[in-house]
């Protein structure tokens, strides 16, 4: 299936999950341009024991030794990521997982976040080593949406100067008489007009 990686390949951190990394590692887990998942939770002593995995967009499954052993999480500024409980393969028409017969569970998340330790990241959801699968998707910028860029580039203001929003509000370019034309008709007028006087 395209844009899943089923296998993990090429998302672990150094070559091996289970080399030890230093206390460096947790000040620079929440940093980069991919969302990452942790091990352990940040405020575990063994956190720079355990293996970060790095992301990028598309589906995931979490699976191998990595499958429900997730327990931090990093979503930098213009990604989004869902959070799934179980594997969408897996889960029936009834959005029942069919190999534990319990409901699928997800929750998203907006960048720039960082969840210290999943034990509960909202409403009481617990994916603390309870993760098969996340979605991540990178976010439009303001000025791919032609909006000014309100505190970020992912946090937009008003459409920009030419451009109002629509009936859906998707902001389009305006159309009508540009102004610049006006500029060049009253320019011509005038000048005929003079012309005009001075035969």
């Amino acid at each position: 299936m395209f844009g899943v990686d089923i296998f993990n390949y090429g998302h672990v951190i150094g070559s091996n999950a289970n080399v030890k990394k230093s206390a460096e590692d947790e000040d620079d887990f929440a940093k980069g341009d991919k969302v990452k998942l942790a091990e352990f939770c940040l405020s575990d002593s063994e956190f720079s024991e355990g293996w970060v995995k790095s992301y990028g967009e598309g589906t995931h499954i979490i699976g191998g030794g990595f499958k429900n052993d997730a327990s931090a999480i990093y979503v930098p500024e213009g990604q989004s990521v869902i959070l799934r409980k179980f594997a969408s393969a897996n889960i029936g028409e009834d959005g029942i997982d069919e190999a534990s017969q319990d409901p699928q569970v997800e929750h998203s998340l907006v960048g720039p976040i960082t969840i210290e330790c999943m034990t509960d990241i909202g409403g009481g959801t617990n994916f603390n080593d309870q993760l098969e699968e996340i979605e991540v998707k990178v976010m439009p910028t303001c000025a791919s949406m032609n909006k000014e860029d309100g505190v970020s580039a992912y946090d937009c203001g008003a459409c920009k100067v030419g451009y109002s929003v629509d009936e859906f509000g998707v902001c389009q370019e305006e159309t009508g008489i540009n102004p610049q034309y006006i500029t060049y008709g009253i320019l011509a007028f005038v000048g005929l007009t003079a012309i005009s006087i001075l035969r």
